[in-house]
């Protein structure tokens, strides 16, 4: 049994929200449609414009939009139900049938996909045709009695001891119709005997006389089954054939009631036409059961998936439905709905390994060709579904094959459950069938089917009695990587869920993950879940599941989990299954306002040629365009591409990485892809790879701004002389019929626009600097230089489209507009062998006014530019000693790439040097080089990288004082290091401003050196230091001292009017004050000293007497 599962693929940065089958998590379209009604789509409106076609003025807004197409009839699909109350149920009331003219049924899938662009409908579908069940007869019909083996087997018997069924327990059989006259079926109708035949609506449901079921495929209240399509008749007999009657057969509901709902024209062969609506008619019926023996391979549908959910959770219904005959592991329509008991056929076989006969797939050996039951993850249970004795029209008999006969066994058990066990719900009726049948498939000869034929063959008394056993099943699966919805190589992925449990509450439960892929690992695969009681659930958000995904895994790769859960104390085991694809060839890249679906092909908007897969590019939810895609061209014979050819669309590029994101400090998302266009399919391969880089910024300036970047490599052995690299668009403005197309030579931007209503502006604008290539084109015959894309869009005029500078400004120019598309495309010159160039794009809209998207196209600009302008580069000053030749390399960074120039760059300056780094030799002076780096597509802003002069030049100023006494020297040297300081005596200092005083006077030379790193400049001065000063402030010739002789010749005498010390310390001046002599202790005897002048030359002399301060004059 499926319930509704959401798994959420969730990134670190936000959350977005996916709703898929259990068993089919990437398979949302019908991808292999039986067939559908022309004319009719099936809309199912927003919450938010729940009135829009109850507006006259919004209906009028839609018949605007789907022009030249005309809007017949308006009407809900299931009239008389109305919005749920609760939250959790399915609101029908909100879908709604419209009928159309002027449009083909080839037509019509691609239209219905331009609805939904509109922006106003959660989903636009056709209305398909479910073709029914598959029957073939025996050869030798058989219409014995007794011959119903399988009811013991299932445990039929036993059950009907503790429960035979409740009469108010119905269940609804839409099919081709019931044989409701036939003896062994008319007493087990359900009649409705508050609407007796009489013309009148009795009980105001809606139908007139529904007193034995209806018909819904040709709108009467006669179900009765067709001659040409029994198959209904068949079906009812296995469920409700009447037991007990001495008649036939016994239906497995025993006493519960059938409903005849009749899904099939009149006349034909049987194809159910009106299933889904028999699904609502039985719910709306009081129906606690539904059999549904029909379907398809791959017809999923969210119409459909909503009327079930409806009929299961609404109105708590338990749907039942074959599995197919299709001989293939398949998910079969409606059976692998999530909320349908999905029902295998099987065939009892002789097990030698077992010694004993075992439940196995049914093999349909008696058809016209040996076909067999479809299996499938998908499948919840299985029953007999070979020789299954049953009613046909005419009160008679026969045997049936094949899971339309499986199917109503399940139905009939699900009667006796819902009897017996009233108050429980739909979901844990299915889940008590499920989960006591009985296990088959670790037999031997079911190896290969292990886990794809449910859990077993179906027994019912185990059913009625078991006390035990609980029902887990997961919910609301998260899957957490780091970037994206999708998940690729590399990525590390976290996996919670809610588990609840549908029955009887657990013991000791293990819940585990599991992966048999060899690209998968998984590294943390346990949950003790221990108890979970009953109606309850457990997440295991604390202790998530989680796996890697391996460098080996493939591109667009499916993978199938398993998580199992074992209660040994309850006895139970159980799995569920779910897939995920990863390496798709596509993502989603967006913003909080647009988005569209990025590829590996040169393809945007849409991964493939249907233009299905994908969402286009969005705009506050409406999609703006219909195709678009890369084009690559040298010539007319000589172009590559992925958008629209002659008859089919070209596929040029061939995927080289899947588009995976890429973490980036400045962007929001970024998207990285490779391809070439070496297609299997380019019959003009050039040699070409493309790295495209896509981004989006989450900020008001870029709200509305996609950037779709290229690096074009030349793989070719030869130079291209002109490369175009454009896009083809094909917008889809609204109503795309009233589209126009226009050029804006300042934006670089060609925009369309819808001429209705003038709120929706969508444009590219070519970035980079190439020359701009553009052309408008009408999608129609408008004659003159129009090149009609959907005529034919041949290479001649691709090429012409991407190549012709401005060919065509505009298109949609008459009064109503047209469905229109462009080409906006840039010239690369001159592409030698190897080399790369960058062309970029930016996708915009506005919902205001053209002119804000101009200035948006401005912007975005801008922000190209500043992202790809390269960091300033920065590399320190070097200082070289005045004269001293030395080589100096210059090597900036960040960086490879730098043009070096010998004067301030500006526009057209030519570099002297351009590389990683820079060679000066012999670099003696000082000098100024600029730098600016070339790493990114734009050149930076320079910096300077300046040549310094570091040896100091050294100089100073000094006071000299007499001997003894300090003399100051100043520093004056600029930009030094240190300083020493020879002051001539044998004396140094280091300070800045010394002071110094010499012993003696003399002619002395002081040496300055001073230092710089490495170099040193020294400077010299020579001075003389005298002696002191005479003291003048003493007595000259005293009278307390007399000198004599005058003039004296060799000795000169002083004598001392009193007493003096033993000894006396003088000093001798010439007439100019020059320092002679000193002279100390001088021994004096009778108040005389005596001093020796013999040496001195005739002249005038001083004598100081440092003991009494005194100053004499004396003459030789």
């Amino acid at each position: 049994m499926k319930h509704i599962i959401t798994i959420r693929f969730q990134h670190i940065a936000g959350i977005l929200f996916l709703i898929f089958s259990s068993l089919n998590v990437y398979a949302q379209k019908k991808a292999v449609p039986a067939d559908f009604e022309a004319n009719i789509l099936l809309i199912k409106v927003k919450p938010e414009f729940i009135t829009f076609f109850k507006d006259a003025n919004s209906v009028e807004t839609f018949k605007i939009k789907i022009a030249p197409a005309i809007l017949k009839t308006v009407c809900k699909t299931f009239p008389g139900i109305e919005a749920p109350t609760e939250p959790d149920h399915v609101d029908l009331s909100r879908i709604y049938t419209i009928t159309l003219e002027g449009k083909t049924k080839e037509e019509l899938p691609s239209f219905a996909r331009l609805v939904m662009s509109f922006g106003y409908f959660d989903y636009v579908e056709l209305n398909y045709i479910q073709e029914k069940q598959a029957e073939f007869y025996p050869n030798d019909p058989a219409v014995t009695s007794g011959n119903q083996h399988y009811l013991g087997r299932m445990g039929a018997y036993k059950a009907w001891a503790i429960e035979q069924g409740n009469p108010n327990v119905v269940i609804g059989i839409i099919d081709t119709g019931v044989d409701f006259t036939h003896n062994d079926i008319k007493d087990n109708i359900a009649y409705n005997l508050a609407d007796p035949i009489n013309g009148i609506d009795d009980d105001g449901d809606g139908y007139v006389d529904n007193y034995q079921g209806w018909d819904l495929a040709n709108g009467d209240n006669d179900p009765n089954v067709s001659p040409s399509a029994n198959h209904g008749a068949t079906v009812a007999g296995v469920a409700g054939a009447t037991a007990n009657n001495s008649l036939g057969g016994a239906g497995i509901a025993y006493n519960s009631k059938i409903l005849p709902i009749k899904a099939s024209l009149d006349g034909t062969s049987g194809a159910i036409s009106k299933g889904y609506d028999g699904i609502i008619y039985a719910a709306n019926h009081n129906c606690k059961v539904i059999n549904l023996s029909w379907g398809g391979v791959g017809n999923y549908s969210s119409v459909d998936q909503d009327v079930i959910n409806y009929a299961a959770i609404n109105k708590d219904v338990l749907l039942v439905a074959a599995a197919g005959n299709t001989d293939q592991e398949a998910d079969y329509y409606p059976a692998a709905y999530d909320n349908v008991l999905s029902v295998i056929a099987m065939d009892t076989m002789f097990s030698s390994a077992a010694n004993k006969y075992i439940d196995t797939r049914a093999s349909f050996t008696n058809w016209a060709c040996c076909y067999k039951a479809t299996y499938a993850r998908s499948v919840d249970i299985g029953a007999q579904g070979m020789n299954l004795y049953t009613t046909i029209p005419g009160n008679g008999y026969m045997k049936q094959d094949g899971s339309s006969a499986a199917s109503p066994v399940v139905a009939g058990a699900a009667a006796l459950v819902r009897s017996h066990f009233p108050n429980i719900s739909a979901l844990q009726a299915a889940e008590l069938l499920r989960v006591t049948a009985d296990i088959v498939d670790t037999f031997p000869e079911n190896a290969l089917y292990k886990e794809k034929m449910g859990k077993g063959r179906i027994n019912v008394y185990r059913a009625l009695t078991d006390t035990q056993s609980p029902a887990i099943r997961y919910k609301n699966l998260v899957l957490k990587s780091a970037y994206s919805n999708l998940l690729y190589t590399g990525d590390t992925v976290y996996v919670t869920a809610d588990f609840f449990n549908y029955l009887r509450p657990s013991a000791t439960l293990t819940i585990d993950l599991s992966c048999t892929s060899p690209d998968i690992t998984v590294i943390s695969n346990t949950f003790q879940a221990s108890v979970i009681d009953s109606l309850q659930a457990k997440s295991n958000a604390s202790s998530p599941f989680k796996f890697v995904i391996k460098n080996t895994a493939q591109n667009d790769q499916v993978i199938e989990f398993r998580i199992g859960y074992t209660d040994p104390a309850k006895a139970y085991t159980d799995y569920q299954y779910f897939k995920i694809q990863i390496n798709p060839a596509y993502t989603t890249l967006y913003n909080d306002h647009v988005q569209t679906t990025i590829t590996s092909n040169g393809r945007f908007g849409y991964q493939d040629m249907y233009n299905t897969v994908g969402i286009g590019f969005l705009s506050e939810g409406i999609n703006v365009i219909y195709e678009g895609g890369l084009l690559i061209g040298q010539s007319p014979t000589k172009i590559s591409d992925c958008v629209r050819g002659t008859t089919t669309t070209e596929m040029d590029f061939k995927s080289l990485t899947t588009p995976g994101f890429f973490s980036s400090p400045i962007k929001y998302r970024e998207v990285v892809s490779r391809f070439n266009d070496s297609s299997s399919t380019n019959t003009n391969i050039q040699g070409i790879e493309c790295i495209q880089r896509s981004y989006a910024f989450n900020t008001s300036d870029q709200a509305n701004t996609l950037f779709l970047e290229y690096k074009i490599i030349n793989h070719s052995l030869t130079q291209i002389d002109s490369l175009y690299v454009g896009h083809f668009i094909d917008w889809d403005i609204e109503n795309y019929y009233s589209n126009r197309a226009g050029y804006d030579v300042d934006a670089r931007l060609g925009y369309a626009y819808n001429i209705t209503s003038n709120d929706l502006y969508a444009g590219i604008s070519l970035l980079t600097n190439q020359t701009v290539n553009y052309y408008a084109m009408d999608n129609s015959f408008v004659g003159g230089t129009n090149i009609n894309p959907n005529d034919g869009y041949d290479d001649a005029e691709k090429f012409r489209s991407i190549s012709s500078g401005f060919g065509r400004f505009a298109a949609g120019t008459n009064s109503s507009g047209n469905d229109i598309s462009m080409t906006m495309a840039g010239r690369i010159n001159h592409l030698k062998p190897n080399d790369t160039v960058t062309i970029a794009f930016a996708l915009l809209t506005s919902h205001t006014t053209l002119l804000n998207l101009k200035l948006a196209a401005a912007r975005a600009r801008q922000k190209f530019i500043e992202i790809h302008t390269a960091p300033v580069p920065k590399a320190d000053s070097v200082k070289i000693c005045r004269n001293d030749a030395t080589d100096l390399i210059i090597k900036p960074t960040p960086g490879q790439l730098f043009n070096f120039y010998s004067e301030k760059p500006v526009l057209a300056s030519v570099p002297v040097f351009k590389g990683n780094a820079y060679t000066l030799a012999n670099v003696s002076v000082a000098d100024t080089i600029y730098i600016t780096s070339m790493d990114s597509l734009y050149e930076s802003a320079f910096s300077t990288y300046a040549i310094l002069d570091k040896r100091p030049v050294a100089a100073f100023s000094y006071t000299t004082a007499t001997a003894t006494n300090e003399s100051a020297f100043i520093n004056e040297t600029p930009q030094y290091q240190s300083l020493l300081w020879d002051f001539g005596d044998g004396q140094t200092s280091t300070d800045e401003n010394p002071m110094h005083a010499y012993a003696l006077p003399d002619m002395y030379t002081v040496i300055l050196k001073a230092s710089n790193e490495a170099c040193i400049d020294s400077v010299e001065h020579t001075f003389v230091i005298t002696s002191p000063p005479l003291n003048t402030t003493g007595q000259l010739n005293t009278t307390d001292v007399r000198v004599f002789p005058i003039p004296a010749q060799d000795v000169l005498i002083l004598e001392f009017q009193s007493n003096v010390s033993e000894t006396i310390d003088v000093e001798l001046f010439n007439a100019t004050g020059q320092f002679i002599s000193e002279k100390k202790n001088i021994h004096s005897a009778n108040n005389q000293v005596q001093l020796n002048v013999s040496n001195l030359a005739a002249g005038l002399y001083f004598i100081q007497i440092k003991n009494t301060n005194t100053v004499l004059r004396f003459v030789k």
